[in-house]
């Protein structure tokens, strides 16, 4: 009996040895793609930069000047605000005044006054 308590220690030991050292290894290995990955990001960014510096000496790129601009009246900025912050609309005078100030409306389990 002596014997296979010994051995079942020395098993576990092995066991908890062997799950440490994967456990390390991994975390090593995960640490080093990490750094390496940064590395070629950081390459591939400055190779882009300088391909864009090129262009844009040549004359043949550069950046959009009218890229996603858009002009917004106070209109669309007002049904955007509803949008969001009234989604089912209006539900009592408390909100349409708390949303006239600029207030989002109060969150009440009872629908309102």
């Amino acid at each position: 009996d002596e014997n296979t308590t010994e051995e079942g220690k020395r098993g576990a030991q092995y066991q908890r040895l062997n799950s440490e050292f994967l456990n390390n290894t991994v975390r090593n290995l995960s640490a080093h793609e990490s750094e390496a990955n940064k590395v070629i990001d950081t390459n591939s960014m400055m190779e882009a930069f300088s391909n864009f510096i090129e262009k844009a000496e040549a004359g043949e790129g550069g950046i959009p000047t009218n890229f996603y601009i858009k002009r917004l009246t106070k209109n669309d900025i007002a049904k955007c605000y509803i949008r969001k912050f009234y989604p089912s609309g209006i539900l009592n005078a408390k909100d349409a005044t708390r949303g006239a100030i600029g207030q989002a409306p109060e969150e009440n389990d009872d629908g309102g006054e």
